[in-house]
C-alpha cells in the first residue's frame, strides 16, 4: 500500500506568480492551472491555453474583464435585481517579487521565447518592500519578457537602491548617467585614483570607454560633490567600468560601490575576464 499519491505531471510549467501558473508542456494528468484571479470559459485545456496566451502576449496597463454578479448585500442596499456588475481591471500577470529574481535567461516556451529565473529568499523584508515598490513604477510602463526588459528593469531598480540615503537623483541616463558623473568627477579632483592627466585627456578616456564627457563639463566637475557608494550595480555599468580597469588597472572599486556589494562586483568583473584585485 503506498502512502504517496501522484497529484500532477507536467513537462513544463510557466511559474507567472504566486497563485499563477499554467503548463506549457503537458504531461500524463491534466494540465497544472491556476488564473491568479484572471476568469475565463471552456475546459481545462482549453482555459489553460488562453491563459498561456494572455501571459506570453500581456502589454504595459492592459485591461481585463472583470465584471461579476451583484453582491447580495448590494442588492438589498440598492433594492437591485439580480444583475451583472461591468468592470475592467489591469492585468496582473508580473512577478509579484516575493523572492529574489536571479540568473535572468531566456527559455522556449509555447512556440516562442520568455524571461525565466531562478529565486532565492530576501535577505530582510525591508529590501523585498522597496524592491516591489520600485517594480510597481517600473511596470506601469513596461513588462517584464525579455532581457531587454531584464536591463531596463536592472538599471531602474539598482540605480534606486544605490542612491538611497544620498542627495544625487536618477536621471534619463540611468545608471551609466551615474557612473559618469561619479567618474568624471573623482578624475577631475584626484581624491580617489592620484594620475597626471588634463581635462583633455579625461574627456577622452571617458568618451573611449562610452561614457561621453566634454572639456566643459570636466570644468565644472571640480568642485561638485563627489559622494562615495552610489554607483549602481548593473550588467552596463560593469561592462564600462571593465574596459576603463584595462586602462587604469589601479583604480578604486572601493568608492564606487556599496562595501556589501564589492564581491559581487568582482566576481562578474572576473567574469568578464578582468580581473581586479
Amino acid at each position: 500500500m503506498t502512502m504517496l499519491e501522484l497529484k500532477h505531471h507536467a513537462r513544463q510549467i510557466v511559474s507567472i506568480k504566486t497563485r499563477g501558473q499554467c503548463t506549457a508542456i503537458q504531461g500524463d494528468t491534466p494540465p497544472v492551472l491556476a488564473k491568479a484571479g484572471v476568469k475565463c470559459a471552456g475546459t481545462t485545456e482549453e482555459q489553460n491555453a488562453w491563459i498561456m496566451r494572455l501571459y506570453l502576449d500581456r502589454e504595459p496597463g492592459q485591461k481585463i474583464d472583470a465584471s461579476h454578479l451583484i453582491s447580495l448585500r448590494e442588492q438589498w442596499l440598492t433594492e437591485s435585481d439580480m444583475i451583472e456588475i461591468k468592470k475592467q481591471v489591469r492585468l496582473s500577470y508580473e512577478f509579484d517579487h516575493k523572492r529574489q529574481l536571479v540568473n535572468p535567461r531566456i527559455v522556449e516556451v509555447a512556440g516562442g521565447s520568455h524571461i525565466a529565473c531562478d529565486t532565492v529568499p530576501w535577505d530582510d523584508a525591508d529590501m523585498a518592500d522597496h524592491c516591489r515598490a520600485r517594480f510597481e513604477g517600473w511596470r506601469e510602463d513596461n513588462c517584464l519578457k525579455t532581457m531587454e526588459d531584464w536591463a531596463s528593469w536592472e538599471d531602474y531598480y539598482e540605480s534606486a537602491l544605490a542612491l538611497q540615503g544620498s542627495k544625487m537623483r536618477v536621471r534619463e541616463d540611468g545608471s551609466l548617467g551615474i557612473l559618469t558623473r561619479i567618474l568624471t568627477r573623482s578624475l577631475v579632483q584626484k581624491l580617489w585614483y592620484d594620475h597626471t592627466m588634463t581635462y583633455g585627456e579625461i574627456s577622452a578616456l571617458l568618451t573611449s570607454v562610452g561614457l561621453p564627457v566634454t572639456v566643459d563639463t570636466c570644468k565644472n566637475s571640480k568642485r561638485a560633490a563627489l559622494p562615495e557608494n552610489v554607483v549602481p550595480v548593473t550588467g552596463e555599468v560593469l561592462r564600462v567600468l571593465a574596459l576603463l580597469l584595462r586602462q587604469l588597472p589601479k583604480y578604486p572599486l572601493e568608492p564606487l560601490f556599496k562595501p556589501e556589494r564589492l564581491e559581487e562586483v568582482k566576481r562578474r568583473l572576473n567574469t568578464m575576464e578582468m580581473s581586479h584585485e
